[in-house]
């Protein structure tokens, strides 16, 4: 069973992660992670905590691309050299380390910027995050970084019009970086006994609401369903 994908029944197959050979405990760190946002702060385009400046228009748009745009609408603005800025500026509830996401629809036809630059503001200083591809990861939040805050109010990220193409403005998420390691053991591996177990302890375990009944799958390589079964919120297979 190790090496393959973990998944959780909750009304869907949720892929969780991989359990690698040599590891006791958590799931590996390197899994692609479905991102639980229960815990974050969102600042959409439609936020009063949202704002734009600049002598160029910001437009507005309902035409989604690839995977949709967040909320009930987006603003994009044409290369400029970056006297245009679209700010996202969140209420954060407590000082800490957040991963910072954002999130917009992608389009390969509509002259999108791949080399978009986006400036975080934060516990007095900032980091730029260059050379970010609109045309691609449409419709799923993207990681920017992991960031300290010192959630006064006055920290921000910022996208600028400088860039090669259209640039999008659409919703930024603030995720507690204590969340992203809660997730991290919300599945284990007993080495001892071989058994995967779900741990009810965890808030959001398997990245959905979480019932009584969970199903725990170890799916193989061709893309088979392993064993499974039924065991309330903590189960092993």
């Amino acid at each position: 069973m190790l090496n393959y994908p973990v998944k959780l029944y909750d009304g869907a197959w949720v892929e969780w992660g991989q359990m690698t050979a040599t590891q006791y405990g958590a799931l590996d760190p390197n899994s692609k992670w479905t991102t639980d946002i229960t815990w974050a702060t969102v600042v959409d385009n439609a936020s009063a905590d949202f704002s734009v400046v600049g002598p160029g228009t910001w437009n507005t748009s309902t035409t989604a691309g690839t995977g949709p745009y967040y909320g009930s609408d987006f603003r994009y603005i044409g290369a400029g050299t970056g006297l245009n800025a679209a700010t996202w500026t969140p209420s954060l509830p407590l000082a800490g380390n957040y991963d910072v996401y954002i999130w917009h629809t992608a389009k390969t036809t509509a002259g999108y910027a791949t080399d978009a630059t986006f400036t975080i503001t934060h516990s007095g200083t900032t980091d730029t995050v260059t050379n970010v591809d609109l045309t691609k990861n449409g419709g799923t939040w993207y990681k920017l970084g992991t960031y300290a805050f010192n959630a006064l109010g006055s920290e921000n990220v910022t996208l600028t019009d400088d860039a090669k193409g259209n640039v999008v403005a659409d919703a930024v998420a603030f995720l507690p970086a204590w969340a992203t390691l809660s997730l991290s053991n919300a599945v284990t591996y007993n080495t001892n006994v071989q058994q995967i177990q779900v741990n009810s302890f965890i808030p959001n375990a398997d990245n959905v609401n979480r019932t009584d009944e969970e199903i725990c799958a170890i799916e193989g390589p061709s893309g088979g369903g392993g064993g499974a079964g039924g065991g309330g919120d903590s189960g092993a297979y």
